[in-house]
């Protein structure tokens, strides 16, 4: 298939037209998964993915098509949609032609998964282990004659238990180059959710205060996420810069450039050049995600395919930690909870400050600084209410896949109504 589309590119390119630059990105996506379970049992599945996109520049605005038909007729289609396009409702064009990509290195990921996955096994062997690699390509070239590309990979390391425990025990590495593959991060992060999930069920009822683990702030900030991007549509947030949206230990950005974490890239579907925006600072509502047509370009702007609008989302969205250390569970007064995961519906409109969220908390009680198992709760606030109650984020930021690309810290709320058992 890749020589289907060395030759076609080409052929695309010299079909300009008199006063028309044409743009071919070719993005080639290649992902492992590798499974390996406790009885010596393993799978391992591996997929290619091709993504062209063609975009007409003329006049200084474009329009752009995006196909996967890997081939001459399916480029040409999205050459003639591109020109569709741009005759129908052409955008500016900003940052587009000056191949900003190739100023920033390549970083593919070569781990050897089998070597990983027994690299685990030799320190715990009763726990599945997930394994997976992506690497990115991008070639570029336009009928102007210039050509380039970069490489880009990442790996995700899962531990889970064979038999997880209710709120079923999680160990996560998260890296976008090889060095960073922190297998006894993930190990050790294993063993402390073990032995905090592990004993008797429990029953707090109100609890007194809530320590979200990593992965779960992550989480909330997944379903907090629209409530900072303007959509389209105009609907949604009504909530202006100035406003105060949380307390002053919060401090949340998004930053999209390629060394901002594991979702960054050079410029965005609109062409805008992705940045660093600093969204909430101290509680205070500084900027939004926005796209060209809003007159608010932060390099957020997204296309699913050529049939599809532009869409703002966040890129590697993140809470800001306010100390090194994690959060000392004895040092807390009261009957607590430390909640590993979140989880409920994801809106596609989030207003802050009416969008009444109904979340799932799974964690473990915590009694005297000690745990006394697993429980579950319900929530029902609105993102004002809960970013108001964080009184602390601590430790290192860790990125997850979830809903996109999201940090977290270890996050201390209280004053919230919430209910376990």
């Amino acid at each position: 298939m890749g020589h289907d589309i060395g030759r076609a590119v080409p052929a695309v390119l010299a079909t300009a037209e008199p006063g028309e630059r044409l743009e071919v990105f070719t993005r080639r996506v290649d992902s492992t998964v590798l499974t390996a379970r406790p009885d010596g049992t393993s799978t391992c599945q591996r997929s290619d993915q091709w993504q062209i996109e063609v975009r007409s520049v003329r006049g200084g605005r474009f329009g752009a098509a995006t196909t996967t038909v890997a081939s001459a007729d399916g480029v040409l289609r999205a050459r003639d949609a591109a020109r569709a396009l741009w005759r129908l409702a052409a955008q500016p064009c900003v940052g587009h032609g000056e191949l900003a990509e190739l100023d920033h290195p390549s970083t593919p990921s070569n781990h050897d998964l089998d070597a990983v996955a027994s690299a685990v096994r030799s320190e715990v062997d009763d726990v599945v282990v997930t394994v997976a690699q992506t690497n990115g390509s991008v070639s570029i070239s336009d009928s102007d004659g210039r050509v380039g590309g970069y490489h880009r990979g990442e790996a995700q390391l899962n531990l889970r238990a064979a038999a997880p425990s209710p709120g079923g025990a999680l160990g996560t590495a998260l890296a976008r180059t090889p060095a960073n593959l922190d297998i006894p991060a993930a190990i050790g992060e294993l063993r402390a959710a073990r032995a905090r999930l592990g004993g008797a069920r429990g029953s707090v009822g109100a609890a007194e205060w809530v320590v979200l683990a990593p992965l779960a702030s992550a989480q909330l900030l997944s379903h907090l996420a629209n409530g900072f991007c303007l959509p389209g549509d105009g609907d949604g947030n009504r909530l202006v810069p100035g406003t105060s949206v949380a307390a002053t230990t919060v401090s949340i950005v998004d930053d999209g450039t390629p060394s901002g974490g594991p979702a960054g890239i050079p410029f965005d579907d609109e062409g805008v050049p992705t940045r660093r925006t600093e969204v909430v600072s101290r509680g205070e509502l500084r900027a939004q995600l926005g796209g060209l047509p809003l007159a608010v370009a932060t390099g957020n702007a997204r296309r699913a395919g050529w049939r599809h609008g532009l869409t703002v989302t966040p890129s590697n969205m993140y809470l800001v930690p306010d100390g090194p250390d994690r959060v000392d569970l004895g040092a807390l007064c009261g009957d607590g909870v430390y909640v590993e995961q979140i989880s409920g519906v994801r809106r596609r409109v989030v207003d802050l400050t009416t969008t009444r969220l109904q979340l799932t908390l799974r964690g473990a009680a915590v009694h005297r600084g000690e745990t006394v198992g697993p429980v579950q709760g319900l929530l029902g606030l609105t993102g004002v209410s809960l970013l108001s109650a964080v009184r602390a984020v601590r430790g290192a930021t860790r990125f997850y896949r979830v809903n996109g690309v999201f940090g977290g810290s270890e996050c201390v709320l209280d004053g919230i109504d919430v209910a376990f058992a």
